[in-house]
């Protein structure tokens, strides 16, 4: 194993310093698997301390990596899908656009050239060879380059570019190796196995790892609040003014719940923060009125620096106006509090079950990302099934099979604005 791990090293450097467009002479089963193993020992360690620098500057404040879409990605996606795309998927495409054309005979796109012009083949294929080391080198600093979109902070992200994207060119030095050296599907193995590794180093360091970011037991209160890393299942539990318990949900839907705005009259300067999940567990130790939601509140715009300001802004409404409440009370819900109320949304539909109107009004909202609203004076409970993202349809649903007539009109509306520093 070390013999196969120096002699890989050896070709992998000597290939490096003049890359040629020439296959290794030895294109067994055996010595592709050893090539492929070796150059894993030696991306991994690479990897390992490139990101281990890059989370010190960012540490130190020098470079900000907190918003990686990756990494948001990583947070807030399904595990399967994580693993679907960034193991299988990405990888697969990025191998066919920045190094399929690595060999000649691949080159798509030069040999149709040389097809259509038959008499500069033989002056194309001396550039290639001559110039081959340069094209080689273009194509991971491209592979590289592509990878800066992940960085949301452009001036942190231009400043460090160099430092920010070399594990980035350096991985893709390692599989363009393979991929000359003996073929595509090696170089893509390579590039699938090493986002699986750091794929599954992330996601073991942050499954559900809780950051305890608050602790406070005295006799008045209990409030504990955690930042979590990736959400299990969504709760929350509002017991009036003794107690409140949220449990992985996003900070947008905390302070919704806290303010009693619904989550689309939540604004912010940046929407990745607003998107960050905890957990919020409040208890009321004794007699003493306290406001629950004011006190939670300034405790997360301590911890997580911002300021809450009330705005105003006039926009276009869609009112819920009852044109027919006999054919809206056949939905009606009878003894609504002995059965749980719930929505179900799909791509086509949303079915509601023991719900308000102004709840029906505020998911709406949600789904359509434009305001609904309903009367506040009707406090029955109803089932309803609706159309989703579908305006045209959900009005004529609304009022021939509810009696609801939708109207637009335009008001002042009050709305949350949260400003991170």
């Amino acid at each position: 194993m070390i013999y196969s791990l120096l002699s890989t090293a050896k070709s992998l450097l000597n290939f490096l310093k003049k890359p040629a467009d020439q296959q290794d002479t030895d294109q067994s089963a055996k010595q592709q698997s050893r090539a492929l193993f070796s150059v894993l020992m030696i991306d991994i360690p690479v990897m390992l301390l490139l990101s281990g620098i890059i989370a010190l500057l960012n540490d130190l404040g020098w470079v900000k990596t907190n918003n990686h879409r990756v990494g948001q990605f990583l947070q807030f996606a399904p595990v399967w899908m994580v693993y679907l795309l960034a193991v299988i998927v990405i990888p697969f495409f990025e191998e066919l656009i920045f190094r399929l054309f690595l060999r000649w005979r691949r080159n798509y796109i030069l040999q149709l050239f040389v097809a259509v012009f038959p008499k500069t083949k033989s002056s194309v294929y001396h550039f290639w060879n001559r110039r081959y080391g340069v094209i080689f080198y273009l194509s991971a600093a491209a592979f590289a380059l592509a990878h800066i979109l992940n960085y949301e902070d452009e001036n942190s992200a231009l400043y460090f570019l160099p430092l920010l994207i070399l594990p980035q060119f350096i991985a893709g030095l390692f599989s363009g190796y393979l991929r000359v050296r003996y073929n595509f599907m090696l170089g893509y193995f390579n590039h699938a196995l090493h986002n699986a590794i750091f794929v599954s180093i992330a996601i073991w360091s942050t499954e559900m790892v809780m950051q305890q970011k608050l602790g406070i037991d005295n006799d008045r209160f209990s409030l504990k609040i955690e930042g979590v890393s990736r959400a299990g299942e969504t709760i929350i539990h509002d017991y009036q003014q003794d107690s409140l318990h949220i449990s992985g949900v996003d900070l947008q839907n905390v302070i919704s719940t806290l303010t009693y705005k619904d989550v689309d009259l939540i604004s912010t300067n940046n929407e990745s923060q607003l998107m960050q999940q905890i957990n919020v567990s409040y208890i009321r130790r004794s007699a003493e009125n306290i406001n629950r939601d004011s006190l939670i509140m300034s405790h997360l715009a301590q911890l997580y620096s911002f300021g809450k300001t009330i705005k105003h802004r006039r926009q276009k409404v869609q009112m819920f106006s009852i044109k027919s409440k006999p054919i809206l009370m056949k939905h009606a819900v009878q003894d609504h509090r002995e059965m749980p109320s719930s929505s179900t949304v799909t791509s086509d539909k949303i079915t509601f079950k023991n719900v308000s109107l102004k709840e029906v009004a505020s998911l709406l909202s949600n789904s359509y990302k434009i305001r609904f609203e309903s009367d506040p004076s009707i406090e029955e409970r109803f089932n309803l099934e609706l159309p989703n993202r579908n305006l045209s349809q959900l009005r004529a649903v609304l009022q021939f099979d509810y009696g609801i007539f939708l109207k637009e009109t335009e008001k002042q509306i009050d709305y949350v604005y949260i400003e991170f520093k």
